[in-house]
């Protein structure tokens, strides 16, 4: 008895592909695979594309799916579009919001939706260091044309915002370093600490933060003693459970 096609998708068929391209999406190989099923796919009317805005940490994250209908008569489309949150890598590692949609293409028109993911959505969901990846299923009644895709979204962060007292000082002279840093999340920051330092002048300098409450500022100034002649230039990192890998620099010149 063939059992087949109790589990398989017909050689060659649109449920074949969509299946192949669901498969792309979340695969190590994922950017050859969908390239491939791209590269391969017949001549179609619509055309379809992510757009997004600034992707910054503590705010909403809006991913839209633009469709282009180049025929002569109307399309629908169902849509599904997945958020889930991913490391710096591409791990996933577990769904945050699932959107479904009917979209509607008037001839000769184009036409958005859009997977919308608050802050309230995401946070706790996400490592310190994570992003977010968008995977996208679109499939056109009638035609049975499906369009698959899927594409990482990495956050930017704030910067800490370093001011030396002076940015020429002689040798031997302590700089006074202003650091300056916000929480832009509405979440406290926990364990949190910056590290300052300075290639051949400063050995690295901790600062341990504590907690930093949802959307506060904090300013430190500490004394950096000036050991080597020439431009310096001095790092500061910030790391807490909740947000990782926050820097600031500046550049002080030393002279003799």
């Amino acid at each position: 008895v063939d059992v087949q096609s109790l589990y398989k998708a017909e050689e060659g068929s649109a449920n074949e592909r969509s299946a192949m391209g669901a498969a792309a999406c979340s695969g190590a190989r994922s950017f050859y695979l969908e390239e491939y099923y791209k590269n391969k796919a017949p001549d179609e009317d619509l055309k379809f594309k992510l757009t997004h805005g600034d992707i910054k940490i503590g705010e909403s994250v809006v991913i839209s799916l633009e469709a282009k209908n180049k025929a002569t008569e109307p399309r629908t489309i169902k849509v599904v579009m997945t958020g889930t949150s991913c490391t710096y890598m591409g791990k996933a590692l577990g769904e945050i919001k699932r959107m479904e949609h009917t979209l509607f293409v008037p001839e000769q028109s184009t036409a958005r939706c859009a997977l919308y993911i608050s802050p309230e959505h995401y946070l706790g969901k996400i490592k310190a260091d994570g992003a977010i990846k968008v995977a996208v299923r679109a499939e056109v009644d009638g035609t049975k044309q499906i369009f698959t895709v899927s594409e990482q979204f990495d956050f930017s962060k704030p910067k800490i915002i370093l001011t030396p007292n002076k940015t020429t000082i002689r040798k031997g002279q302590p700089i006074k370093m202003k650091i300056q840093l916000e929480n832009p999340l509405k979440i406290p920051l926990k364990n949190a600490r910056i590290r300052l330092e300075a290639a051949r002048n400063l050995r690295p300098v901790n600062i341990n933060c504590g907690t930093i409450k949802p959307k506060h500022k904090i300013s430190a100034t500490v004394s950096v003693p000036t050991r080597r002649v020439g431009t310096r230039q001095f790092v500061a990192t910030f790391d807490s459970l909740e947000l990782k890998d926050i820097q600031g620099e500046c550049v002080v010149n030393i002279l003799d």
